[in-house]
Protein backbone atom coordinates (compact mmCIF):
# COMPACT_ATOMS: atom_id res chain seq x y z
CA UNK A 1 0.00 0.00 0.00
CA UNK A 2 3.08 2.48 0.97
CA UNK A 3 4.31 1.91 -2.70
CA UNK A 4 0.96 2.52 -4.66
CA UNK A 5 1.03 5.72 -2.58
CA UNK A 6 4.65 6.74 -3.48
CA UNK A 7 3.61 5.97 -7.10
CA UNK A 8 0.35 8.28 -6.87
CA UNK A 9 2.29 11.09 -5.10
CA UNK A 10 5.43 10.66 -8.01
CA UNK A 11 2.46 11.02 -10.71
CA UNK A 12 0.73 14.37 -9.04
CA UNK A 13 3.90 15.70 -8.93
CA UNK A 14 4.71 14.66 -12.57
CA UNK A 15 1.21 16.45 -13.33
CA UNK A 16 2.16 19.40 -11.41
CA UNK A 17 5.66 20.23 -13.59
CA UNK A 18 2.90 20.59 -16.31
CA UNK A 19 1.31 23.24 -14.71
CA UNK A 20 4.17 25.88 -12.91
CA UNK A 21 4.84 26.87 -16.41
CA UNK A 22 1.56 28.19 -17.00
CA UNK A 23 0.64 31.88 -17.72
CA UNK A 24 -2.33 33.80 -18.41
CA UNK A 25 -1.99 36.38 -21.27
CA UNK A 26 -0.60 39.24 -19.69
CA UNK A 27 0.54 37.82 -16.48
CA UNK A 28 4.37 37.65 -15.29
CA UNK A 29 6.46 35.17 -15.69
CA UNK A 30 8.21 34.99 -12.47
CA UNK A 31 5.42 33.97 -10.16
CA UNK A 32 4.81 30.56 -10.63
CA UNK A 33 1.53 27.97 -9.26
CA UNK A 34 1.15 28.22 -5.52
CA UNK A 35 4.98 29.98 -5.08
CA UNK A 36 6.48 26.39 -6.11
CA UNK A 37 9.32 25.79 -7.89
CA UNK A 38 10.28 23.55 -10.21
CA UNK A 39 13.64 22.74 -7.97
CA UNK A 40 11.33 22.01 -4.77
CA UNK A 41 9.44 19.32 -6.78
CA UNK A 42 12.63 17.79 -8.58
CA UNK A 43 14.51 17.63 -5.43
CA UNK A 44 11.40 16.10 -3.59
CA UNK A 45 11.20 13.19 -6.38
CA UNK A 46 14.57 12.42 -5.95
CA UNK A 47 14.11 11.54 -2.14
CA UNK A 48 10.86 9.92 -3.43
CA UNK A 49 12.81 7.29 -6.03
CA UNK A 50 15.46 6.52 -3.30
CA UNK A 51 12.13 4.82 -1.70
CA UNK A 52 10.79 3.60 -4.44
CA UNK A 53 13.59 1.41 -6.22
CA UNK A 54 14.53 -0.15 -2.98
CA UNK A 55 11.04 -1.16 -2.37
CA UNK A 56 10.63 -2.29 -6.47
CA UNK A 57 13.24 -4.37 -6.26
CA UNK A 58 12.83 -6.45 -3.31
CA UNK A 59 8.92 -7.21 -4.76
CA UNK A 60 10.34 -8.52 -7.94
CA UNK A 61 13.10 -10.75 -5.88
CA UNK A 62 10.51 -12.20 -3.83
CA UNK A 63 8.29 -12.48 -7.05
CA UNK A 64 10.73 -14.53 -9.04
CA UNK A 65 11.74 -16.29 -5.93
CA UNK A 66 7.87 -17.38 -5.47
CA UNK A 67 7.80 -18.49 -9.16
CA UNK A 68 10.76 -20.16 -8.67
CA UNK A 69 9.24 -22.33 -5.62
CA UNK A 70 5.97 -22.47 -7.46
CA UNK A 71 8.11 -25.01 -9.98
CA UNK A 72 9.93 -26.88 -7.23
CA UNK A 73 8.72 -26.35 -4.21
CA UNK A 74 11.10 -29.09 -2.22
CA UNK A 75 14.42 -27.01 -0.86
CA UNK A 76 17.52 -27.80 -2.84
CA UNK A 77 21.11 -27.36 -1.82
CA UNK A 78 23.43 -28.04 -4.88
CA UNK A 79 24.41 -24.94 -6.14
CA UNK A 80 25.05 -26.82 -9.66
CA UNK A 81 21.07 -27.64 -9.81
CA UNK A 82 20.16 -24.49 -8.70
CA UNK A 83 22.29 -22.88 -11.86
CA UNK A 84 20.39 -24.68 -13.84
CA UNK A 85 16.85 -24.13 -12.45
CA UNK A 86 17.91 -20.37 -12.71
CA UNK A 87 19.02 -20.96 -16.36
CA UNK A 88 15.53 -22.45 -17.23
CA UNK A 89 13.69 -19.81 -15.16
CA UNK A 90 13.86 -17.16 -17.87
CA UNK A 91 12.22 -20.04 -20.13
CA UNK A 92 9.11 -20.63 -18.14
CA UNK A 93 8.41 -17.78 -17.54
CA UNK A 94 8.42 -16.94 -21.23
CA UNK A 95 5.94 -19.68 -21.73
CA UNK A 96 3.75 -18.32 -18.88
CA UNK A 97 3.57 -15.25 -20.63
CA UNK A 98 2.84 -16.73 -24.12
CA UNK A 99 -0.27 -18.62 -22.09
CA UNK A 100 -1.41 -15.52 -20.35
CA UNK A 101 -1.24 -13.41 -23.70
CA UNK A 102 -3.09 -16.44 -25.68
CA UNK A 103 -5.65 -16.26 -22.91
CA UNK A 104 -5.83 -12.24 -23.07
CA UNK A 105 -5.90 -12.95 -26.66
CA UNK A 106 -9.20 -14.54 -26.57
CA UNK A 107 -10.68 -12.65 -23.85
CA UNK A 108 -10.09 -9.65 -25.90
CA UNK A 109 -11.38 -11.46 -28.92
CA UNK A 110 -14.47 -12.60 -26.98
CA UNK A 111 -14.93 -8.90 -25.88
CA UNK A 112 -14.85 -7.44 -29.52
CA UNK A 113 -17.33 -10.52 -30.91
CA UNK A 114 -19.64 -9.17 -27.68
CA UNK A 115 -19.15 -5.56 -28.80
CA UNK A 116 -19.85 -6.19 -32.62
CA UNK A 117 -23.24 -7.93 -31.27
CA UNK A 118 -23.67 -5.52 -28.98
CA UNK A 119 -23.03 -2.82 -31.89
CA UNK A 120 -24.91 -4.91 -34.35
CA UNK A 121 -28.00 -4.98 -32.14
CA UNK A 122 -28.06 -1.41 -31.63
CA UNK A 123 -27.29 -1.17 -35.50
CA UNK A 124 -30.68 -2.74 -36.10
CA UNK A 125 -32.44 -1.15 -33.49
CA UNK A 126 -31.91 2.57 -35.52
CA UNK A 127 -32.78 1.20 -39.29
CA UNK A 128 -35.95 -0.47 -37.56
CA UNK A 129 -36.72 2.78 -36.23
CA UNK A 130 -35.75 4.64 -39.15
CA UNK A 131 -38.02 2.32 -40.93
CA UNK A 132 -41.12 3.04 -39.21
CA UNK A 133 -40.42 6.49 -39.70
CA UNK A 134 -40.38 6.26 -43.01
CA UNK A 135 -43.68 4.19 -43.38
CA UNK A 136 -45.45 6.54 -40.97
CA UNK A 137 -44.53 9.73 -43.32
CA UNK A 138 -45.81 7.33 -46.38
CA UNK A 139 -49.18 6.05 -44.93
CA UNK A 140 -49.24 10.21 -44.06
CA UNK A 141 -48.43 11.13 -47.51
CA UNK A 142 -50.62 8.89 -48.95
CA UNK A 143 -53.95 9.77 -46.64
CA UNK A 144 -52.64 13.44 -47.65
CA UNK A 145 -52.82 12.32 -51.68
CA UNK A 146 -56.14 10.70 -51.06
CA UNK A 147 -57.76 13.97 -49.29
CA UNK A 148 -56.30 15.93 -52.06
CA UNK A 149 -57.94 13.28 -55.05
CA UNK A 150 -61.25 13.83 -52.86
CA UNK A 151 -61.08 17.38 -52.77
CA UNK A 152 -59.94 17.78 -56.56
CA UNK A 153 -63.52 15.02 -57.18
CA UNK A 154 -66.09 16.20 -54.99
CA UNK A 155 -65.93 20.18 -56.03
CA UNK A 156 -69.35 21.92 -54.89
CA UNK A 157 -70.69 21.72 -58.47
CA UNK A 158 -70.52 17.37 -58.35
CA UNK A 159 -71.75 17.71 -54.63
CA UNK A 160 -74.46 19.51 -55.53
CA UNK A 161 -75.44 17.44 -58.71
CA UNK A 162 -74.59 14.09 -56.42
CA UNK A 163 -77.64 15.53 -54.18
CA UNK A 164 -80.04 15.79 -56.91
CA UNK A 165 -79.37 12.25 -58.10
CA UNK A 166 -79.84 11.06 -54.44
CA UNK A 167 -82.55 13.02 -54.17
CA UNK A 168 -84.08 11.54 -57.66
CA UNK A 169 -83.31 8.33 -56.55
CA UNK A 170 -84.72 8.00 -53.36
CA UNK A 171 -87.95 9.46 -54.93
CA UNK A 172 -87.71 6.48 -57.66
CA UNK A 173 -87.40 3.97 -54.74
CA UNK A 174 -90.21 5.17 -52.69
CA UNK A 175 -92.71 4.79 -55.92
CA UNK A 176 -90.95 0.94 -56.55
CA UNK A 177 -91.65 0.70 -53.63
CA UNK A 178 -95.39 1.66 -53.56
CA UNK A 179 -95.92 -0.13 -56.77
CA UNK A 180 -93.79 -3.25 -55.47
CA UNK A 181 -96.66 -3.04 -52.31
CA UNK A 182 -99.41 -2.47 -54.63
CA UNK A 183 -98.70 -5.65 -57.20
CA UNK A 184 -97.99 -7.28 -54.38
CA UNK A 185 -101.18 -6.89 -52.35
CA UNK A 186 -103.10 -7.78 -55.62
CA UNK A 187 -101.43 -11.07 -56.25
CA UNK A 188 -102.57 -11.60 -52.74
CA UNK A 189 -105.86 -11.38 -53.90
CA UNK A 190 -105.78 -13.01 -56.89
CA UNK A 191 -103.87 -15.93 -54.92
CA UNK A 192 -107.06 -15.68 -52.17
CA UNK A 193 -109.53 -16.42 -55.04
CA UNK A 194 -108.13 -19.44 -56.21
CA UNK A 195 -108.55 -21.47 -59.39
CA UNK A 196 -112.58 -20.11 -60.63
CA UNK A 197 -111.00 -16.55 -60.53
CA UNK A 198 -109.47 -17.25 -64.25
CA UNK A 199 -113.41 -18.45 -65.14
CA UNK A 200 -114.57 -15.45 -63.30
CA UNK A 201 -112.06 -13.58 -65.33
CA UNK A 202 -113.16 -15.27 -68.73
CA UNK A 203 -116.57 -14.96 -68.21
CA UNK A 204 -116.12 -10.84 -67.61
CA UNK A 205 -114.16 -10.63 -70.69
CA UNK A 206 -117.26 -12.26 -72.31
CA UNK A 207 -119.71 -9.79 -70.90
CA UNK A 208 -117.79 -6.90 -71.84
CA UNK A 209 -117.85 -7.84 -75.16
CA UNK A 210 -121.66 -8.90 -75.51
CA UNK A 211 -121.86 -5.11 -74.05
CA UNK A 212 -119.74 -3.74 -76.37
CA UNK A 213 -121.51 -5.54 -78.95
CA UNK A 214 -125.07 -4.23 -78.47
CA UNK A 215 -123.54 -0.81 -77.62
CA UNK A 216 -122.22 -0.59 -81.34
CA UNK A 217 -125.44 -2.64 -82.62
CA UNK A 218 -127.97 -0.03 -80.45
CA UNK A 219 -125.72 3.05 -81.85
CA UNK A 220 -126.21 1.81 -85.55
CA UNK A 221 -130.24 1.01 -84.45
CA UNK A 222 -129.87 5.07 -83.43
CA UNK A 223 -128.08 6.50 -86.59
CA UNK A 224 -130.75 4.32 -88.84
CA UNK A 225 -133.40 5.58 -87.07
CA UNK A 226 -132.06 9.41 -87.40
CA UNK A 227 -131.40 8.84 -91.06
CA UNK A 228 -135.37 7.47 -91.28
CA UNK A 229 -137.05 10.70 -89.23
CA UNK A 230 -134.16 13.00 -91.72
CA UNK A 231 -135.85 11.08 -94.81
CA UNK A 232 -139.48 12.14 -93.34
CA UNK A 233 -138.71 15.50 -92.26
CA UNK A 234 -137.89 16.27 -95.56
CA UNK A 235 -140.69 14.54 -97.59
CA UNK A 236 -143.23 17.33 -95.59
Amino acid sequence: MMLFEALKESLAQAQALDYLDFHPEGGERSVSLLGLKAEHIISHKKSLYQGIIPELESRLKSKCETVANFYKPEKQNDSQLLFAKATQLPALLENEKQTVLMQSLRTLESLIADHKLQSQVKHDRVTVEWLTAKCDAMCLKVRVLQNQMIKDTYTPEAVAALKRIKAYLKDAEEQSAAELHRLSQMLIAYESVGMGFDALVQQYAALMAEIDNKKWALSELRQTQDDDLGDLWNQR
